[in-house]
């Protein structure tokens, strides 16, 4: 057994070696799978042994976005519609697992965790992976692999199903990982590899060479067409040039061919532990009265719930805890917990006193209660959150008034104005620039976890080459060869106008907006009269 516990393929160094060399820093990457298909069969465990997918929304045509592996049998699989489902097999189960409880799952698996190592990040793109710090952990652990055999012990005590793989570098850890999901899924779950150590980083880059394309988030168009080039594994792609890459097959397929080369360092950035909003108060006496408890409770609630709405966080359940008097010690307290979970994440105070209100009712408070505790469980607020509660930074607007009066004296009132949306039939005629008069009006808050694209209207539209018959070989050369060729298009959006003015002014356009290999995305339409592409703006 060495210093890192079992290698990939289960050699192991002479007993008595003494390794001197300095060893590369350690990385885990942890993947809950199918997280909020794991969430439903917890909350309904009498559909275990049926077939059970999740679907976006609750209705007929609601995408299917996971499936277990007895509903995969049936034929059902990700991207289906719950009516296909049911024709493919009716006693498939359905339900919505909505953000919010997904996101209270990794909540729960990141306490969970915690346990183990300081510094954890979770995946913003796949909800259920994490990336963990295993370094310095050898005072504590024997080897590596125990360390990862009880963190998916732990998990397992929360009644989830994690598989870990321990190495050298993130997207080493990462492939491993993901070959281990799909092998979990392919075979019965008691025979597969829960935990994998890779000894050396030569051995976590042989495995991640090996692990298929159809296993990481490579896009189908562009997998396809790799495939037709015999390029099926990771090893292969990354022997191709980093520059054909980028030309032919986007800026997501280069991202992924930096990171599997070791080009692109991408840190390890820790979520910071929060600590829990949590408020205790010892009486002065002996308290027998339920109403003078709900005052002193909702004191305690006022002091928490501005903590949690400055994370831009919401309550989803509230403890409440009463300590009383032991009959047979009187210097020993005893405790009694009492959990409200309101029907949805809220940071109402009052219907929050009200949920207490009601438990204390019931309570026998004949024996006195001489200690008043609260705990708050909150969660990330979603952006419906953040608007009904306006939560997020305040913005300064006389400030911004005093500077805009500024710019008005040095240059004139026109060139201070706003955008104002029209009645109009063509894109660029939806909007106009008109002088803004007045006072700036303090912003509603508004959701921070979604950038709100602009669309950018050229002043002048330019026109562009003419369009290739296949965007699959060079692409289609954009206006500006910096932007790199448009390798797709989404349209049509067909607008026709202008037959019931004068003739000869009808409009016939085909609008479109196209994705270049840099990552821009542009606007842009063909003019059917014209015969001609134009490009009439980007979105940013």
């Amino acid at each position: 057994m060495g210093p890192d516990g079992p290698t990939s393929n289960g050699s192991e160094p002479p007993q008595g070696s003494l390794d001197l060399a300095p060893k590369p820093r350690g990385l885990a990457c942890l993947e809950v799978p199918a997280l909020p298909l794991q969430l439903l069969l917890g909350l309904r465990p009498d559909w275990r042994e049926l077939p059970v997918v999740v679907i976006a929304e609750d209705r007929p045509q609601g995408e299917v976005t996971w499936v277990n592996a007895r509903a995969r049998g049936a034929g059902i699989v990700p991207g289906q519609s719950y009516a296909t489902t049911l024709g493919l097999c009716r006693d498939v189960r359905a339900s919505v697992v909505p953000p919010a409880a997904v996101g209270a799952g990794v909540a729960r698996v990141l306490a969970g965790l915690r346990a183990f190592t300081p510094n954890i990040e979770p995946s913003d793109d796949e909800p259920g992976i994490f990336w963990l710090d295993a370094s310095g952990l050898e005072g504590l652990w024997p080897t590596r692999a125990r360390w990862a055999e009880a963190v998916v012990q732990a998990l397992s005590a929360l009644g989830l199903v994690a598989l870990v793989s321990v190495g050298f570098s993130r997207f080493g850890t990462y492939a491993a990982v993901k070959s281990m999901t799909v092998e979990h899924e392919r075979v019965d779950a008691r025979r597969t590899m829960l935990v994998r150590v890779f000894a050396t980083p030569a051995d976590e880059r042989a495995l991640a060479d090996r692990v298929p394309l159809s296993y990481l988030a490579v896009p189908p168009r562009v997998r396809e067409r790799l495939d037709r080039l015999g390029v099926r594994t990771l090893g292969e792609l990354v022997r191709l040039p980093a520059a054909g890459i980028l030309k032919r097959y986007g800026l997501e397929t280069h991202r992924l061919h930096q990171l599997a080369r070791g080009a692109l360092f991408v840190p390890l950035t820790p979520t910071p532990e929060l600590q829990p909003a949590h408020a205790r108060v010892l009486l002065d006496f002996l308290e027998h009265d339920a109403h003078r408890l709900l005052f002193r409770a909702k004191a305690l609630l006022d002091g928490l719930v501005p903590a949690v709405a400055a994370r831009a966080a919401v309550i989803a359940e509230l403890v409440l805890e009463l300590g009383t008097e032991a009959p047979a010690r009187r210097d020993h307290t005893e405790y009694t917990r009492h959990r409200f979970r309101p029907a949805a994440p809220t940071l109402d105070t009052a219907l929050l006193v009200d949920l207490i209100r009601l438990r204390l009712e019931s309570v026998d408070l004949r024996m006195g209660i001489v200690e008043l505790g609260l705990e708050l469980v909150e969660i990330e607020a979603t952006a419906d959150q953040l608007r009904l509660f306006r939560l997020g930074p305040r913005q300064d607007t006389a400030a911004a008034s005093r500077a805009l009066a500024r710019v008005k004296a040095e240059l004139g009132d026109a060139a201070v104005g706003r955008f104002v949306l029209r009645e109009a039939h063509l894109p660029r005629a939806q909007q106009s620039f008109e002088p803004f008069v007045g006072e700036l009006a303090a912003p509603a808050a508004r959701a921070v976890e979604h950038k709100v694209r602009v669309r950018r209207i050229l002043a002048v539209v330019q026109p562009m080459p003419a369009r290739p018959r296949d965007l699959r070989n060079d692409g289609w050369p954009s206006r500006d060869p910096q932007r790199g060729p448009i390798v797709g298009l989404h349209g049509p959006f067909v607008i026709s106008g202008g037959w019931w003015g004068r003739p000869g002014h009808e409009v016939q356009r085909e609008y479109h907006y196209a994705e270049t290999t840099r990552g821009d995305h542009l606007w842009i339409y063909y003019d059917r009269r014209r015969r001609r592409w134009l490009e009439e703006g980007r979105v940013e």
